[in-house]
């Protein structure tokens, strides 16, 4: 799985993850979505919320588990390694 990652061009992997991120961006942004969930079935509530709370919070959801994947890919590509060297500090006799 790792070498099929890093085969993958960095345009592949910024098309896909910008594509996973536009989801919940367009669902969050488009207000006919949120209307439509916030007026079904009024009072409709799954585990103590509303369905229009239920729509945000599965937006979160959505967004969280992105963020971890293209965590995991860039980390399996080798991206995600920084490799600072310690500044060398040379003591003069001033």
């Amino acid at each position: 799985m790792k070498q099929w990652l890093r085969g993958l061009s960095s345009r592949t992997v910024t098309t896909v993850f910008a594509v996973l991120f536009l989801v919940p961006l367009v669902a969050a942004l488009f207000p006919p979505l949120y209307l439509w969930g916030s007026h079904w079935k009024s009072g409709f509530v799954i585990l103590g919320q509303p369905f229009s709370m239920w729509y945000w919070n599965l937006n979160a959801v959505w967004i969280f588990f992105t963020i971890w994947a293209l965590y995991g890919v860039q980390s399996a590509r080798g991206e995600n390694e920084e490799h600072v060297e310690p500044a060398v500090v040379q003591k003069t006799g001033v």
